[in-house]
């Protein structure tokens, strides 16, 4: 049965934060250099997972034979002191997304044995991390995060909304070396022409 559970012995989870962390900042890459893809999922109109999103990332982490995952309030420089954390034995996302809505802004999700992690931001995206096993797992669940990705840049160029936004090309730039990894297609070399051209606008 599922469940969320408050931590209150903070010492683990922090020990697995550090290790997989290296800011709470989801405007650049959150992730230490161990962590070795990450995809960016546009989560619009909340500040939690789709539920798509929420079960590619669930099945994936199940299927690496997890129990559940760590769930932090991030908002803060000193969250850690500061904010709640929970156990989390993968609850339903009806549970997963009223919890996280009725808590808090921004939230960090990870795991215990540093396989993978997500952070979501209040600027409505996700940055989802982890071993090229884990998020090979969530590609084939959820290939649509390509499209979406696409699509937010083709919006750009539309509304220019880099001027609304200015560190999506920034932070895109720094995914695109993980892209280059993984999924290390086509699809990569196609959007770094797009962020290119997007980049030299802004000069």
């Amino acid at each position: 049965m599922s469940s969320i559970v408050a931590i209150h012995d903070k010492s683990n989870i922090r020990k697995a934060w550090d290790r997989t962390f290296k800011s709470n900042d989801p405007f650049s890459i959150p992730f230490q250099p161990e962590i070795e893809a990450c995809l960016f999922f546009p989560c619009t109109g909340e500040t939690c997972l789709a539920p798509a999103q929420y079960r590619a990332v669930t099945e994936a982490a199940r299927a690496l034979g997890e129990r559940g995952f760590v769930l932090s309030e991030i908002e803060t420089p000193d969250f850690f002191n500061h904010l709640n954390h929970w156990w989390c034995e993968f609850p339903t996302y009806e549970d997963y997304r009223s919890h996280l809505l009725s808590s808090m802004i921004e939230s960090g999700m990870y795991s215990m044995d540093l396989s993978w992690a997500a952070i979501v931001s209040h600027e409505e995206h996700a940055l989802v991390g982890g071993s090229k096993d884990f998020i090979s797992h969530v590609d084939q669940i959820y290939p649509a995060w390509r499209n979406e990705v696409t699509e937010l840049i083709d919006d750009w160029e539309k509304e220019v909304a880099i001027e609304r936004s200015p560190w999506g090309v920034d932070l895109f730039i720094e995914l695109l070396e993980y892209w280059k990894r993984y999924p290390a297609d086509g699809w990569a070399e196609t959007l770094t022409a797009k962020l290119n051209h997007k980049r030299a606008g802004r000069l």
